[in-house]
C-alpha cells in the first residue's frame, strides 16, 4: 500500500469515528447553517439560494428518498442554488487551465460521474471527494460550478446517513482553507489529471478538520453535563461553551478546567453541534 493510500485510509477511519460520535444524538439530517466558501460583494445574495438547494436535499433525505442524484436533479441544484439550470455552450477555463471537454460531451460526463459516485464501491467520503473533483474538472456550467458541485457531493453524504452539517456541508469544509483548495487544484492541472491522490487527501483532510473539535467535545460531554445536573440543557450548553473556551471555571466544573485549547474554530464547531442537537429535539 502506498503512503498516499495509507493516508487516505487513515482519514477515512477518522471521519467514520467522527461521524459515529457527532451524529449519535441527531435524529435527522440538519439544515443549512453558515456561509459560503467565498465572500465577495454578492455573497449575501448567494447564501439563501445555496441554503435553499441544500435544505431541499436535507428534506429529501428526511423523507427517505435516497436514490442516486440524476443529471436532471443536478441541473435543478444549479437552478435553485445559482439561478442557472443549463450546461455551458462554450469553452471554459479555470485560471490558465483550459477545460478540455466540449459542450456536447457535458451531459454524458456528468451522468458518468454521478453514477460512479453512487455505485457503492468507495466509502461515501471518498466517493464524495472524487465526485467533487471530477465535476470541477468537467466544469459543466458557465458560472456557479463550485457551489453546485459541492451541493452534489453533499448529497452523497446525506444519502449515506450523515446528519451534522459539520460533515454534510462540503461548501463549508473548504471555507477555512480556501488557498489550499485552490493550490491543490492548480497542482493537479499542472501535474496531470491522473495524479488525483493529493487532491483527494486534501479534501478528506478538510472534512476531518471540520468536525475534529466537535467530535472531541462530544466524547467528554457526558461527564461535563453530569457536573451540571439540575440545570436545563440550554443552560448547560451555555456553560460548557463558555468554560471550554474562555478560561473561566464555574464551581461545578472545577475538575474540567483544562478541557481544550481556546480556539475560535473549535468553539464554532461545538456551538454548531449543540445548536443542531437543540433543533433536533
Amino acid at each position: 500500500m502506498s503512503l498516499l493510500r495509507a493516508g487516505i485510509d487513515i482519514l477515512l477511519d477518522q471521519i467514520e469515528v467522527q461521524r459515529t460520535v457527532i451524529d449519535a444524538r441527531l435524529d435527522k439530517p440538519a439544515y443549512w447553517r453558515g456561509q459560503l466558501r467565498h465572500g465577495g460583494p454578492d455573497h449575501d445574495a448567494k447564501v439563501p439560494m445555496v441554503a435553499s438547494a441544500f435544505d431541499g436535499l436535507v428534506n429529501r433525505a428526511r423523507r427517505g428518498d435516497l436514490g442516486p442524484l440524476t443529471p436532471d436533479q443536478f441541473l435543478d441544484l444549479h437552478r435553485i442554488g445559482t439561478g442557472g439550470g443549463e450546461y455551458r455552450t462554450t469553452g471554459a477555463r479555470i485560471g490558465e487551465h483550459r477545460i478540455p471537454y466540449r459542450p456536447h460531451r457535458l451531459p454524458g460526463l456528468v451522468q458518468r460521474a454521478l453514477a460512479r459516485a453512487s455505485d457503492g464501491v468507495e466509502p461515501p467520503p471518498l466517493a464524495a471527494a472524487r465526485l467533487h473533483l471530477e465535476l470541477l474538472l468537467v466544469h459543466p456550467f458557465s458560472d456557479g460550478n463550485g457551489r453546485t458541485v459541492r451541493l452534489a457531493t453533499s448529497w452523497i453524504l446525506l444519502r449515506a446517513g450523515y446528519r451534522s452539517t459539520l460533515l454534510t456541508s462540503v461548501e463549508q469544509h473548504v471555507r477555512g482553507n480556501r488557498r489550499a483548495y485552490a493550490r491543490y487544484f492548480q497542482m493537479l492541472t499542472l501535474a496531470g489529471l491522473d495524479t488525483q491522490g493529493p487532491w483527494l487527501r486534501m479534501a478528506l483532510n478538510m472534512m476531518a478538520e471540520a468536525a475534529v473539535h466537535a467530535s472531541a467535545f462530544r466524547t467528554r460531554e457526558d461527564s461535563m453535563r453530569a457536573a451540571l445536573a439540575g440545570r436545563t440543557f440550554d443552560q448547560q450548553s451555555q456553560l460548557l461553551v463558555a468554560n471550554d473556551f474562555k478560561g473561566k471555571t464555574a464551581p461545578e466544573l472545577e475538575a474540567f478546567a483544562r478541557w481544550s485549547e481556546p480556539s475560535p474554530v473549535a468553539r464554532a464547531q461545538i456551538k454548531r453541534l449543540l445548536a443542531e442537537e437543540r433543533d433536533s429535539r
